[in-house]
């Protein structure tokens, strides 16, 4: 049974948004977003030193994503900043102490998008999803429905 990121398992009764770089099950996407390593400018890369990384917390899929990608790249890294929030990872990210991984839709004008230029692997879009469990009860559709309806008026 898929998780959301917490310990709740999805059951017959759960209808769940949360954010991903996969999908599950019955899942509809709202929003898909391009993820992309960001630093402050200028930035630059020392090849001998690992990559410093400010990345969300440990239950986080963006962070699992973003380790592997470097692992599978062979790129080093070393994590010198943690947080639950978007907005301590910007900040981080603005004094200059890490990279990090954001979605373009909270990219800042003063941030660089990193890439292969920089020894830095591509990384997958990020996905909001909507989570139905059951097999299509009235309450869950009606729910489903209307967040489905309120991602639609953000664009």
């Amino acid at each position: 049974m898929p998780h959301t990121g917490s310990t709740a398992p999805i059951n017959d009764t759960t209808t769940a948004v949360f954010a991903d770089c996969q999908r599950f099950g019955q899942s509809d996407t709202l929003i898909r977003d391009p993820m992309a390593w960001v630093a402050s400018r200028p930035w630059r890369c020392r090849d001998e030193e690992p990559v410093p990384l400010a990345l969300f917390d440990r239950a986080c899929a963006w962070r699992d994503v973003a380790i592997q990608a470097l692992e599978d790249a062979g790129q080093p890294y070393r994590i010198v900043f943690s947080s639950e929030s978007t907005a301590g990872i910007k900040a981080a990210i603005a004094t200059g102490l890490a990279v990090g991984v954001l979605a373009r839709s909270t990219f800042e004008s003063s941030m660089l998008v990193l890439g292969r230029e920089h020894g830095l692997p591509p990384l997958p879009d990020s996905v909001l999803l909507l989570l139905r469990g059951g097999d299509g009860s009235l309450a869950i559709d009606a729910m489903a429905a209307a967040i489905e309806s309120g991602f639609d008026r953000l664009g």
